[in-house]
């Protein structure tokens, strides 16, 4: 059993390695658990010499440990561990600024959520955005959907939205804990049969009309 409480990154290394979205597959796979090279790679669909590779990256920068190793014939079987919390102060980042340090973490998921979605349609499906305006004098909002399912339930639970809603900081407080308990409602991590689905939240004072 590793240590709940957080860690706090002391160098530029640490803090590169934590924050390289690449990594973060592994990481999701080590952090807060105790599992070999062998272990992560049969989990992630890696060869187990990329995540050897990884873990003397993550060893070397005292992010990961050998938790205990296991006898066996031959070489012993290693166990790494790493903390689940980490603490990473912006100083030890690359970043000049606080939004370049967001894009930088955003940007990736962005693309490879895009890539999702476009995923998920069909071959021959007859894309539409579609551009409109509230009644009520609602703002603006754009969806993309395929013109050939106008119901998009046919597509399965598949969401692509940009909205602007009107709200009072009281309605805004208590839209943001709403999102928080409807997914922590619908979410079944120990559920062997549930499929990972990914899904983008935004919420900020404001509208991201160019």
């Amino acid at each position: 059993m590793t240590d709940q409480s957080s860690s706090r990154v002391s160098t530029r290394r640490q803090a590169e390695l934590l924050l390289d979205p690449a990594n973060y597959r592994y990481l999701d796979a080590l952090m807060g658990r105790e599992c070999s090279a062998g272990e992560l790679a049969k989990m992630l669909g890696e060869d187990v010499r990329r995540v050897h590779y990884l873990l003397g990256r993550l060893v070397d920068a005292d992010l990961a440990y050998v938790a205990r190793e296991e006898k066996r014939a031959g070489r012993p079987v290693k166990y790494y561990a790493m903390n689940a919390h980490w603490l990473v102060p912006f100083d030890m980042t690359d970043a000049e600024t606080i939004e370049a340090l967001l894009n930088a973490q955003l940007q990736p998921r962005l693309e490879r959520f895009s890539h999702l979605l476009v995923g998920q349609l069909r071959r021959d499906a007859s894309i539409v955005v579609r551009v409109s305006r509230g009644v009520d004098d609602e703002p603006i909002g754009v969806s993309l959907y395929d013109e050939g399912r106008p119901d998009p339930r046919e597509n399965g639970p598949l969401f692509a939205n940009w909205m602007f809603l009107r709200l009072t900081p009281e309605r805004a407080q208590a839209l943001h804990t709403d999102l928080n308990d409807l997914l922590r409602r619908h979410d079944v991590s120990d559920d062997e049969d549930a499929s990972v689905y990914s899904i983008g939240l935004f919420l900020a004072p404001g509208d991201v009309m160019l």
